[in-house]
């Protein structure tokens, strides 16, 4: 396993996450106890004071609502390494899509027990600024002795339990630093000011509203109004809110893991990330090594094929595959729900050089399949490795479904990630941005799968 950063006294074993644009890192410590790793940079020695106290601030809490601070570890050149304790527990916005939405009862117990934990936090003199499904853990709640075991935005694990309660992730950056989630942000934050406690109080009731399915959102929404009012000023303190929400105490219910695991990689494809306030530290250009070439042109070949992984059609020549019977009914969101699957299980495959993994994201015989599998070829044979690639779809659009096929078109665009030669050799591939891509697609076993890709007609 490649191990992208050292911090003195833990074992990484993994990329986690992403904590606004901080990696977030699996690890473990000297006695083998999870954790999960950001790294900061300060921007100056004031910002790097602040940071320390906000950490002794979050040491101190209680146990509960929080992901617990374990240790600071200084880092070279400045660098701040944060561990958190490992919450496990799926996300809200994974369980939500598991569930296809929550009912009315559970989003305002979800929000009273969140306005609790945010009214320990206000009064500690801490701000989260970042209150989202993605940082909003559900972990099992198995009885009063037991105790979570925190983990970190998308770890997005579950067990089979009678309940779970929220637990609070992403504590430890400064809240000036970010800009929130879009879509979760308070309108204030989103004019340019920073994130305050009434902004977390905004995050609460609209994480809880998003969490409701579409039939019991209204009734989410009438209870909650006035945490979600335009002016800051005219919103309820969190302790004032969670007293008004006491009664809500309904346990939250777990989804089926089977379908709870398929939709963990349909929100981390689809994922919006955190917004990061401009900062003037100056960057430091990092030195790259590019002696592989072999490297360069299996980079080249995945950028080309990327879209394989994600998708529903395009208009394009020649008939669609014949693979299957038509579904009864194929609803649009499932469609697109299956372009992000399979976006991300593309990456996950590569990354593991997985042949038995790939084959089953494209129509057999396909264009698809026959590039996947010649690119697979090619990575085994340059003994070349990927990491810390991350594919994203977005702004789908389902163009075309028939009897045996769907097209659709969306932007790809894919991170910066590495490519490991045999001799050591490291290269750092630049990130794509978004491109119009078109697919097509079949079914196989009634399940959708990939048959062409190709970059959209201009």
């Amino acid at each position: 396993m490649v191990k992208h950063v050292k911090v003195p006294g833990y074992d990484v074993t993994g990329l986690a996450g992403a904590g606004g644009h901080e990696g977030l890192w699996k690890a473990e410590d000297a006695a083998g106890r999870m954790v999960v790793l950001r790294v900061i940079q300060p921007s100056c020695a004031a910002e790097r004071s602040r940071l320390r106290r906000r950490w002794e601030a979050l040491r101190r809490l209680p146990e509960g609502g929080v992901a617990r601070a374990v240790a600071s570890v200084d880092m070279p050149h400045g660098d701040v390494a944060l561990a958190s304790e490992y919450v496990d527990g799926p996300t809200v916005g994974t369980l939500r899509t598991a569930r296809d939405g929550l009912t009315a009862p559970e989003c305002l117990s979800l929000a009273a027990r969140l306005l609790r934990t945010l009214a320990g936090l206000h009064a500690a003199g801490i701000v989260h600024g970042d209150i989202a499904p993605s940082n909003v853990l559900l972990a099992p709640t198995c009885g009063s002795q037991h105790r979570p075991h925190p983990t970190l935005p998308d770890g997005d694990r579950s067990a089979p339990v009678d309940g779970a309660h929220p637990v609070l992730v992403d504590v430890c950056a400064l809240p000036e630093r970010e800009r929130g989630t879009p879509g979760f942000r308070a309108p204030e934050v989103s004019g340019g000011a920073p994130p305050g406690a009434p902004a977390d109080v905004y995050g609460a009731a609209a994480v809880a509203v998003h969490a409701a399915a579409e039939g019991e959102r209204s009734q989410v929404l009438d209870v909650l109004a006035d945490l979600l009012v335009e002016d800051p000023a005219q919103r309820p303190v969190a302790q004032d809110a969670a007293d008004r929400l006491r009664s809500y105490d309904t346990p939250i219910q777990p989804a089926e893991p089977r379908i709870l695991a398929a939709a963990t990689l349909r929100n981390h494809a689809a994922r919006t990330a955190t917004a990061l306030a401009p900062t003037h530290r100056r960057r430091v250009a990092r030195h790259r090594r590019r002696r592989w070439r072999p490297v360069l042109t299996i980079a080249a070949a995945i950028v080309l094929l990327t879209a394989v992984v994600m998708a529903e059609l395009h208009t394009g020549p020649g008939p669609l595959p014949r693979t299957g019977p038509r579904p009864a009914m194929v609803r649009e969101q499932d469609l697109i729900a299956r372009v992000v699957e399979l976006t991300a299980l593309r990456d996950e495959a590569l990354q593991a050089r997985d042949h038995d993994l790939l084959a089953t994201l494209t129509v057999p015989g396909s264009d698809a399949a026959a590039a996947d599998a010649a690119l697979l070829a090619a990575l085994h044979e340059a003994d070349v490795e990927i990491d810390g690639l991350t594919s994203t779809a977005s702004g789908i659009e389902i163009l075309d479904v028939g009897p045996d096929g769907a097209r659709a078109q969306m932007m790809l665009a894919q991170t910066t990630h590495e490519r490991h030669g045999p001799d050591g050799t490291l290269s750092i591939i630049e990130p794509v941005e978004g491109r119009c891509t078109a697919v097509e697609m079949g079914l196989v076993e009634h399940d959708w799968r990939v048959a062409t890709v190709q970059a959209c007609a201009r």
